[in-house]
């Protein structure tokens, strides 16, 4: 707001397109006048503070919620999106990027389209096999069904234009900057988890993705800096009773019979605990089962421990 004695007409308009003023008053401006002003401005505030609170936290917990059961319906996928989720947030926060949370639920989502893939074809590509072109078409493909689906989700437009660009190379990015960082991070991110499930080790899979013009260098100097903070993690066998949420799933879990239940990146959340205990008590599950405890997870005492990259 702006309260001045001198003005014109030509200092308004300028104070209003170039300030961001909500408010312009002129002296002398009467006690109720600005009474009426101060609360108007603040119920602009209120509104403005609950939209923001329903896109980053009912959308983002809505959507969680979504994640979630899917990564139910399909372990590995799902799995896939939880390291990449891991990924991105720690990009963006590092380069100081505006409206995380856009990219977070972008990495969430990014594997949605997954669901129309036959599960012979996820499981060849989760365990590095070759495809045949029409099956990496198949994978291809999904980025935009997933950008088609969510498209239609109101104030979700940027986040499926992000998860559609999410196989765009850095040099041939397009349209707003917010999505094109976005599906940036996606690549980087996706494609340095394939390096890793095609069996490379962090060190050399970003070596060799330095050496190509798809990755903007700042977001792979940025994922760089994960595999430090990932040293303050600690892997561990644990059995179900200790399973606690927040633990990351290092090795499949799968019940007696084979089915999988669990996937390799998988965060640990109340229901994956409860469908292990409703398999244990009907096939069984493989136990112990090999863990990630992130810093600042809860961990149960006396279990042995080892090498966070063993």
């Amino acid at each position: 707001m702006m309260l001045t004695g001198q003005a014109d007409l030509s200092d308004a308009i300028a104070a209003v397109n170039q300030g961001q003023v909500f408010r312009f008053l002129t002296k002398p401006c009467p006690p109720e006048v600005l009474v009426r002003t101060l609360g108007a401005a603040l119920e602009q505030h209120r509104l403005i503070t609950v939209e923001q609170e329903l896109l980053e936290k009912t959308l983002h917990g809505a959507i969680g919620v979504l994640s979630e059961i899917l990564s139910l319906v399909n372990p590995p996928a799902f799995g896939r999106a939880n390291r990449i989720a891991r990924y991105v947030r720690h990009m963006a926060e590092k380069l100081k990027l505006p409206e995380v949370w856009q990219f977070e639920l972008a990495a969430m989502l990014s594997q949605i389209g997954c669901v129309t893939v036959p599960a012979d074809v996820l499981d060849k590509f989760y365990a590095a096999e070759p495809l045949s072109p029409p099956e990496e078409r198949m994978l291809f493909s999904q980025s935009m069904l997933g950008c088609h689906l969510l498209a239609r989700i109101p104030r979700l437009e940027a986040v499926a234009a992000m998860i559609a660009g999410q196989n765009t190379a850095w040099r041939h990015r397009t349209g707003p900057e917010a999505v094109a960082s976005g599906a940036q991070l996606l690549k980087v991110a996706l494609d340095f988890d394939e390096f890793l499930v095609r069996g490379a080790d962090a060190e050399s899979a970003l070596a060799r993705m330095r050496t190509s013009k798809d990755y903007n260098p700042a977001f792979l100097s940025a994922l760089e800096e994960f595999q430090v903070e990932a040293l303050r993690s600690e892997s561990r066998m644990v059995d179900l009773a200790h399973l606690r949420t927040g633990m990351i799933i290092k090795v499949d879990v799968r019940s007696k019979s084979g089915l999988l239940l669990l996937a390799n990146g998988q965060e640990v959340t109340d229901s994956a605990i409860t469908r292990l205990k409703s398999s244990s008590w009907t096939t069984g599950v493989v136990e112990p089962i090999s863990v990630i405890v992130p810093h600042g997870v809860s961990k149960s005492a006396n279990l042995p421990s080892a090498s966070p990259f063993q």
